[in-house]
């Protein structure tokens, strides 16, 4: 009896999450947004954890083979101009804002520099951002909108509006959402680098209680570990994260992870984890060698 009723509770929840989530959808996210459809079949989702350094010295020429999505202050590393991504994706208001002084270099690079046809994948609220606008003097730069709207109840509902990009997984992670815009773009075979997904191992609580972390990424320059307050949103003028905040969102990030294979299966789309020493464990873990199979 008492299962009886928690299966009635959950259907009910469920049901209840699906129609706020319509309703939110109709109300909130742009119709008719389309996304770019690839003819190939394999690309390669670069996440910008350390491990990416090695994964890629050692095959280059299969990143100079496949598409390549890229994302955040990629555009920073020396990687950018030996890749040439076809795909870079934005997701956080910290890297589109103008006032973010620590992200002025990455659309400097991307302006300036790109001199091949590269599509940038932004969330629709942001299509008024200053910054947008003056990439436009780049004839290369292509820039494209998906609506981040975050759906949850029934799967089945979800895969509906998710194919016809009306919404998308939950994302605290920009990874998440570039792994969800491969499988939208037609990608039948994902792979993923770089994303270590280990921020647990760099942080710890100083003793006034501020959350401190050395967040380190394939393109720093120092090996030094530098612990720094861990700000909401990534802005000095926020306040710090708690550190109960800091591993809901990882619990959040994970379970997103488990989001996105869900879809990848319902589009008959296989994402496989070439990253080394990862911690998530949503997707088959394959090397990147595999790409090259038929």
């Amino acid at each position: 009896m008492d299962k009886y009723f928690r299966s009635i509770i959950g259907f009910i929840k469920l049901l209840t999450d699906s129609i706020m989530s319509s309703f939110k959808i109709l109300l909130i996210s742009k119709f008719n947004l389309k996304l770019p459809q690839t003819k190939n079949t394999k690309c390669i989702v670069l996440a910008n954890g350390t491990s990416l350094n090695s994964i890629y010295e050692s095959n280059k020429s299969i990143f100079a083979g496949n598409d390549c999505i890229v994302s955040n202050k990629f555009a920073e590393s020396q990687l950018f101009d030996e890749i040439k991504p076809i795909y870079y994706v934005m997701l956080d208001p910290y890297m589109m804002s103008s006032k973010s002084l620590d992200t002025n270099d990455t659309f400097e690079k991307l302006k300036n520099k790109v001199n091949w046809k590269m599509c940038l994948l932004v969330p629709f609220h942001f299509r008024n951002e200053i910054r947008l606008k003056t990439l436009g003097t780049n004839k290369n730069i292509e820039v494209r909108f998906f609506n981040y709207t975050y759906y949850k109840g029934f799967n089945t509902v979800g895969n509906w509006f998710y194919r016809k990009n009306l919404a998308c997984p939950r994302a605290l992670s920009v990874i998440n959402s570039a792994l969800y815009l491969g499988i939208n773009i037609g990608y039948k075979e994902i792979y993923l680098v770089g994303a270590d997904q280990n921020w647990f191992k760099r942080i710890k609580v100083n003793d006034q209680n501020i959350l401190m972390s050395a967040l380190d990424h394939f393109y720093d320059q120092s090996n030094e570990v530098q612990y720094k307050p861990y700000f909401k949103g990534g802005d000095e003028k926020n306040k710090t994260v708690k550190i109960s905040e800091f591993f809901w969102i990882q619990m959040k990030t994970f379970e997103g992870y488990d989001n996105i294979r869900k879809y990848a299966d319902y589009s008959k789309c296989n994402i496989y984890n070439a990253s080394i020493d990862s911690y998530i464990d949503s997707f088959e873990k394959r090397t990147i060698e595999n790409i090259l199979l038929k």
